[in-house]
């Protein structure tokens, strides 16, 4: 074994300087809170220096060859010392405390314990570990078990092919083939481990404390951030804004495991899952709904196992269509124009002189397309439906715009069938919310503005926004109407009811007739027969003749208090509840936890004392359950958040894409692990060229095929360059120039033709 200084003639051989210095010249101890003592020179060297020691001094006897302490390092609270080997290879070893230092030797109750000691080890010295290579016997039991940096392993080399022109993903090394690690053994017969060797040297720098949690491991999400980041998906908030909130209600990116990336590429792992059988998922999930629910329908239209079109219905849904109809209410847009055209008062003969009126005033007269819909007025105009009932809820395009406009809020046209199905839950929950609140604010009572007792009837029939608009109706037939003219005919009363603005000027008149035999009620203006409730020209003669319930006749269901049966409401029609009791009593704990949080948030000694508490739980649960891989995994997590498993066998399969004209392209780079996974979906054939069965190429690009036309043409670089065309005579152009020629001679020999 040679010493440092017969080391340091061969280093200056290789003409390698490196100057054997004093350890007080490289050393600057104000900066660094260390003792000198505790500063090893040599990686596996148990010899300790001081500010007197001098590298000459120092016995290598035990070391394969020579290393120069270069200086030592601090980032904030993580400190090392560097060294320099002969080759020019760096090394940091961690400064640590020698109570949380790996002992060679030390035995450890079960693996957890390994773990537990090399996290803390690692968290001090400014590394991240992950799990190593496993020895295991002819029985199948562990004898051998590594725990190593993360920065282990080699990085793999990217191979370039220049004929391939898509664009190539920018990455970065994140392994440096660092060899610091543990290694432990199965104790014979026990259930213990014995730590046998110990690693400590770098060949990368340490991590800053402020910036471990931008390390890979740190980074991993963990079960609750991926829940967070599916639910946020079901009110359609992607990813990246899903990250921003949490930043924000955690108070800093410090609080937050993972960084953006992170969370897009969970969320880009989730549709990968899905969009292997989504349509199966979809299908299994509604199938599995109308078995287990009363009065749940589901039809599936499929061509050849494609699915073309869905439709399901659920037991409350069937009842509101019962009651209400498929009519979908909606208050569109008001403008100058439109004033005139969803005038309900209007009858069409008005109608058609106020928009020539218009039309003259505002030099629209040979406009084409206003003049095309008004010629289609008697398809759109309200005053041409009054005889259709429930007409003024509905305009030309409300349902669909209504609909799009509701499930936008919680989806988007990127999910897949299932996530569009957990989005549609998801509205169809808030709507039913929203019902069940209004349904809950009846039972307040609110301000009435006249004395009248059909106003108060009126409050106890009518849900909350009805009555509203039935009390102004109300208000205004005492304010803005009049009776002008009355008669009586058979018994029928007839009345000419005058209709005011809020100016006060006349704008129309209406006949409204009432047998007061069985009550029944009639308006030119048809108000009950568009909108399902009686207008303010009906309550005027009901003033009159001092009637002060409305008849039921003219109550209709749609706009009624108590119109579905309570158990609408009940929890197994909340689809979108987890009701299972391990959700329940987490969410329970979670509540428990931040109530508490809450009530002592001002007081550090509790805090820190619920703190303690809370850890010594975690500690205990900890020992009794060690970490379950099998649960971990993607896949599994997956499942248990869309709450669908992973369909077996796929045998519906959805409808090819379909992308319009603005609709964008996609941008983004696929990596080698999502091509990989394509790929393997395909079909595999079998290629012409090689006679392998194959799924990324075929004759026509067979890698083969490439490598032999480079070996041709590398043989044959001499061959001239000029295109040859081929007559019909089965000459080429060369071939005719050469006959032409007089130093030309046939020989057959050269015209063999397979």
């Amino acid at each position: 074994m040679m010493t440092l200084n017969e080391c340091e003639d061969t280093v200056n051989e290789l003409a390698i300087v490196e100057p054997p210095l004093a350890i007080e010249d490289y050393l600057i101890t104000d900066e660094v809170n260390i003792q000198l003592s505790e500063v090893p020179c040599i990686d596996k060297g148990k010899q300790k220096m001081d500010t007197q020691t001098s590298i000459d001094d120092v016995d290598t006897r035990n070391y394969s060859r020579p290393v120069y302490l270069t200086g030592v390092e601090n980032e904030d609270s993580i400190c090392s010392t560097v060294y320099d080997s002969p080759n020019g290879t760096r090394y940091w070893t961690p400064i640590v405390r020698d109570e949380f230092k790996p002992i060679v030797g030390s035995v450890f109750a079960k693996w957890d314990d390994v773990a537990f000691m090399y996290e803390r080890y690692a968290q001090l010295a400014g590394f991240c570990t992950r799990l190593g290579a496993m020895k295991k016997n002819k029985d199948g039991v562990i004898t051998h078990r590594y725990m190593m940096c993360t920065k282990a392993g080699k990085p793999h080399g990217v191979v370039f092919d220049s004929l391939d022109k898509s664009p190539i993903r920018r990455t970065n090394f994140k392994v440096t083939d660092c060899k610091a690690r543990i290694k432990v053994r199965y104790i014979k017969d026990t259930s213990s481990f014995q730590l046998y060797e110990h690693i400590e040297n770098h060949n990368h720098g340490l991590i800053n404390s402020d910036n471990l949690n931008l390390s890979k491991k740190k980074r991993r999400l963990n079960f609750s951030d991926k829940e967070y980041i599916a639910k946020c998906r079901l009110a359609n908030v992607g990813p990246s804004k899903a990250h921003r909130l949490q930043v924000a209600l955690k108070g800093g990116h410090h609080m937050v495991r993972g960084i953006k990336t992170d969370f897009k590429n969970f969320g880009r792992d989730v549709s990968v899952f899905i969009k292997k059988g989504d349509a199966q998922m979809f299908v299994n999930r509604m199938t599995e709904r109308s078995e287990q629910l009363i009065n749940f329908t589901f039809k599936c239209h499929c061509i050849d196992y494609e699915v073309r079109g869905l439709f399901w219905a659920d037991d409350v849904s069937k009842k509101n269509y019962k009651v209400c109809g498929n009519v979908l209410k909606s208050s569109n847009i008001r403008s100058a124009i439109h004033k005139l055209v969803w005038n309900v008062y209007l009858d069409p003969s008005t109608f058609e002189e106020r928009w020539k009126l218009l039309m003259e005033q505002n030099n629209l007269q040979n406009h084409e397309w206003l003049r095309y819909i008004y010629s289609i007025r008697d398809k759109w105009v309200p005053g041409y439906f009054k005889d259709i009932p429930m007409c003024c809820l509905m305009k030309t395009t409300s349902r669909c715009e209504s609909s799009n406009s509701f499930f936008n809020v919680n989806s988007s046209g990127s999910n897949t069938l299932i996530q569009f199905l957990l989005a549609f839950d998801s509205a169809i929950d808030e709507q039913r919310f929203n019902q069940r609140l209004l349904e809950h604010s009846t039972t307040t009572t609110p301000q009435f503005r006249t004395t009248m007792n059909i106003e108060r009837n009126a409050n106890e029939i009518y849900t909350r926004t009805i009555f509203k608009e039935v009390q102004k109706e109300i208000y205004k037939s005492t304010t803005l109407c009049y009776i002008s003219n009355r008669n009586i005919d058979n018994g029928l009363h007839n009345y000419c009811v005058t209709h005011q603005d809020n100016r006060c000027n006349i704008i129309n008149e209406f006949t409204v007739n009432i047998d007061l035999k069985d009550d029944s009620v009639s308006c030119t203006c048809m108000g009950f027969t568009r909108i399902g409730y009686l207008c303010r020209h009906v309550f005027c003669v009901f003033r009159h003749h001092k009637i002060e319930n409305i008849p039921t006749q003219y109550v209709h269901n749609r706009w009624r208090r108590v119109v579905l049966p309570r158990s609408v409401f009940s929890m197994s029609n909340r689809y979108c509840v987890d009701q299972s009791e391990s959700s329940t009593i987490r969410n329970h704990i979670m509540d428990n936890i931040q109530q508490t949080v809450d009530r002592i948030r001002n007081d550090p000694e509790r805090l820190a004392l619920l703190d303690k508490e809370v850890e010594a739980i975690k500690e205990k649960i900890f020992q009794e359950l060690p970490y379950s891989q099998i649960n971990q995994t993607k896949n599994a997590i997956i499942q248990e958040l869309v709450n669908v498993p992973e369909p077996s066998n796929i045998k519906y399969t959805i409808s090819p894409g379909i992308r319009n004209k603005g609709c964008g392209t996609n941008r983004r780079l696929i990596g080698p692990w999502e091509k990989a996974i394509i790929n393997s979906q395909k079909p595999k054939r079998k290629c012409r060229y090689c006679n392998k069965m194959v799924n990324n190429h075929d004759s026509r690009n067979c890698p083969v095929k490439k490598k032999d036309m480079e070996e041709f043409a590398s043989t044959n670089h001499d061959t001239d360059e000029e295109e040859y065309k081929i007559n019909a005579d089965g000459c080429s152009d060369v071939d005719d120039k050469l006959e032409d020629s007089e130093d030309f001679e046939f020989n057959e020999d050269d015209y063999a033709f397979k």
